[in-house]
């Protein structure tokens, strides 16, 4: 027979009298249960003590009686519960512990199942859904702007963070909110703000999430990124090949997901914004791209838009560029309508070069403060008419809602009316046992993405922003952002291929 045990492999074991009477013994000379199940019960090395003088172990031997034969006998561990009531009792409660969670756990996992094919056939079922404002389709209103903080690290020293978001569509399907990912962007838009403004105040003020949100709607990751010193300009020193770093290293380990009908990977279209000092340096990058291309692949604009900025003199470069400028800006109008010719004459590929100009001065109703957060719920036409009153009080606005001047001489004036709105509300918040005051547009999941300096930022942008944008002399602006995505589109290369290894994340 063969026995196998915890402590190794089988031993032979030879039956003698044993298989001559073609029996088990049922009793050794002590009494005890020697009978199949007594044996097993009791253990491997009882039933070799028990039949010491029946049993010879032989360790591949070979057997000389033909008349010997080799039998498998398995003994496996043996739990007690105990007997009677309390025996039955303990295996109830042990069955309990063990198959409860796991049929706990099988429904658990087959409801998230049952959950996520429900999304994708709802989506797959409406994609009549996924219609837009551009000719280039949209793909509905965004309801969080989330990013996701990213530090990017090139050996040897080059470290800097990049404020990321995955172009996220949300679709009311009968009246159910269904959400999803694009697993192909329509394009990267790099973001560039400008002198003392935080790269992440594009997801949480006014207009920055006008812009981030048109750009969600039209399928791009946006890449709102860090300055050297995040209140200073970009310094083409300090920041330049930084940049050019770690974008090229985004590009090739966080942008990997398109595949063409030939199953070659290629790299969607890239876009820069630039807003002041931002416009600026992506006139920098396009210009040094443009000289430069091979040295900065995959990190080459297929266009870019650089706002309330015009082009540096003496820089040229060949990569489609739409300028957005106020109307209030006479300075940088005049410079830019005399420098922009020279960029399209110098062109060699006859890149298109285009200007939108801002609408002007725009009034302050009572309820615009409603209409720009209707998507917050601390805002309320009430609240909208209070805050407009206050600025009427102060003589920032007149009585018809007109600025009677640039703001940024009010500072001191306006700091008085949004610290007022946020003790008003922290202090309701007190009262009620609550603390869900967040910054006017920003939501509890944004402002657990915040700094501390972002979160008190945002705090005040959310007024100071659109007071300067109604001046309409400079200031960042989502107003023609619409047409600068159509301006992009039409100027994308529709697949930049590149060879399968190049997408391979580098160490």
């Amino acid at each position: 027979m063969m026995m196998m045990n915890s402590n190794g492999p089988a031993a032979d074991i030879t039956l003698s009298h044993i298989l001559q009477e073609n029996t088990y013994p049922t009793a050794n000379a002590n009494g005890n249960d020697a009978s199949t199940s007594g044996l097993h019960h009791r253990g491997g090395q009882q039933l070799q003590s028990t039949h010491d003088e029946s049993f010879t172990l032989s360790n591949n031997s070979k057997r000389q009686d033909e008349h010997l034969k080799i039998i498998p006998f398995y003994i496996l561990p043996c739990f007690s519960f105990g007997y009677g009531d309390s025996g039955r009792s303990n295996v109830k409660t042990a069955c309990a512990l063990i198959f409860v969670p796991l049929f706990l756990l099988f429904f658990f996992l087959l409801d998230d199942l049952g959950r996520s094919l429900s999304k994708n056939i709802k989506i797959r079922s409406n994609i009549n859904y996924l219609s837009g404002s551009t000719k280039y389709g949209s793909l509905s209103q965004v309801q969080n702007l989330v990013f996701q903080r990213e530090t990017l690290n090139v050996w040897p020293q080059i470290h800097r963070q990049v404020l990321v978001r995955q172009p996220e569509i949300t679709l009311q399907i009968r009246g159910v909110d269904v959400e999803a990912m694009m697993k192909c962007p329509r394009g990267v838009l790099f973001l560039f703000h400008g002198c003392g403004r935080y790269a992440a105040s594009f997801y949480y003020s006014p207009q920055g999430r006008r812009i981030i949100s048109t750009a969600n709607e039209a399928g791009l990751i946006t890449v709102a990124v860090e300055k050297n010193e995040e209140l200073a300009c970009w310094d083409s020193q300090n920041d330049f090949d930084v940049v050019k770093s770690i974008a090229t290293k985004f590009l090739k380990s966080r942008v990997k997901s398109c595949v063409n009908e030939q199953g070659e990977y290629y790299y969607p279209p890239i876009f820069g914004f630039g807003a002041s000092s931002g416009g600026t340096f992506v006139g920098e990058l396009a210009s040094q791209m443009s000289t430069m291309r091979e040295s900065f692949e995959p990190f080459v604009f297929d266009a870019v838009n650089i706002q309330i900025m015009a082009p540096t003199p003496g820089r040229r470069w060949d990569i489609p560029t739409v300028f957005t400028l106020m109307d209030g800006d006479e300075r940088t109008k005049l410079a830019a309508e005399q420098s922009i010719p020279t960029l399209q004459t110098s062109s060699q590929k006859g890149s298109a070069f285009q200007i939108l100009m801002t609408s002007g001065r725009k009034k302050i109703t009572n309820l615009h403060f409603a209409y720009a957060f209707q998507d917050d719920n601390q805002m309320n036409p009430e609240l909208s008419n209070a805050i407009y009153r206050d600025l009427v009080g102060y003589g920032i606005l007149d009585d018809t809602g007109a600025l009677t001047g640039n703001p940024r001489n009010r500072k001191e004036d306006i700091d008085i009316i949004w610290q007022k709105y946020l003790n008003d509300r922290l202090e309701e918040g007190s009262n009620s046992g609550t603390n869900d005051v967040t910054p006017f547009g920003v939501s509890k999941k944004l402002m657990q993405r915040l700094k501390k300096e972002e979160l008190e930022d945002a705090h005040s942008i959310w007024l100071i922003e659109e007071l300067n944008m109604a001046w309409d002399e400079h200031e960042i602006t989502a107003e023609h952002f619409d047409e600068v995505i159509t301006f992009f589109m039409d100027n994308a290369v529709k697949e930049s291929l590149v060879p399968r290894e190049s997408l391979v994340p580098s160490s």
